[in-house]
């Protein structure tokens, strides 16, 4: 908070570095082209995400998307709202 009592922005500038580890594992999984559920092996990294993220939430499944407006497009979907 500014001295005027104004609230700031965050400071992007103090955000830690993505490792370099993640970075690589990123990479790699660009070039591998195992983006999609749909074209990719059973044991994709996007299949085991849902799965991980599933049993995190405590709850039988997760479903990655592209996009926020997808997530909530299909938040409606499935509520039957239009």
């Amino acid at each position: 908070m500014a001295p005027d009592g104004q609230i700031l922005p965050p400071n992007t500038y103090d955000s830690e570095p993505i490792p370099e580890a993640a970075r690589a594992e990123i990479e790699r999984l660009l070039s591998s082209g195992d983006l999609f559920r749909y074209t990719a092996a059973k044991d994709a990294p996007v299949a085991l995400l849902e799965a991980e993220f599933a049993e995190l939430m405590g709850c039988r499944y997760a479903l990655a998307v592209s996009s926020c407006s997808a997530a909530l497009f299909l938040s409606l979907k499935a509520l039957d709202l239009p």
